[in-house]
């Protein structure tokens, strides 16, 4: 019994010393440096959200929220809100807007890209994470500079994997490469 107890704790504090910090949880009134790599940590400001500051504890922008929490950091970069406009942009670990306040619905980066939805409307549902029907608009594909690469022509897409990712159009669904091109 000991022994499995032993193995048990050793495993935890294995997995702890591995965790990924691309996604991070915070408590309300806490802070976390989002990586070592990064001068900007993410703070829980009561009623309102997560902010991004900098290494002088200056507050520079207001942080998407993902799953619960702060944005994760892909490909270095991380969904930042407007409060006014409600439009999304993406800033890297240093702190720097890299890509301005323009887009209504964007997901994060995944090996250079990421996919955005342009003039989207769908379908409502009672829980509003759950996408259930694009009504009006289409989804397609912009770079790192904010330009859109792959013409925004999907009624759905998923993320980019080992240079190809999975969308739907017209109700057929296949894949694409970095290019938009349809591959098998």
């Amino acid at each position: 019994m000991n022994k499995l107890f032993l193995f048990t704790i050793l495993f935890l504090v294995s997995c702890s010393n591995s965790i990924d910090r691309k996604s991070v949880q915070i408590s309300q009134n806490q802070e976390e440096k989002i990586s070592d790599k990064s001068s900007v940590k993410f703070k829980l400001i009561e009623r309102d959200g997560y902010w991004a500051f900098n290494k002088n504890n200056e507050k520079l922008f207001k942080v998407y929220i993902f799953d619960n929490g702060p944005d994760r950091i892909s490909d270095g970069l991380f969904r930042i809100i407007d409060d006014k406009s409600g439009l999304i942009g993406f800033a890297d670990l240093e702190g720097k807007i890299v890509i301005p306040y323009q887009f209504k619905q964007v997901d994060s980066f995944s090996e250079g890209l990421a996919g955005v939805c342009i003039d989207c409307i769908s379908e409502k549902h009672q829980n509003p994470k759950v996408f259930t029907k694009l009504l009006k608009g289409a989804f397609g594909f912009i770079n790192k500079k904010g330009e859109i690469v792959i013409k925004p022509q999907f009624g759905l897409i998923s993320k980019f994997e080992d240079g190809r990712c999975k969308v739907w159009k017209d109700n057929t669904q296949y894949f694409i490469n970095k290019k938009g091109e349809i591959i098998d």
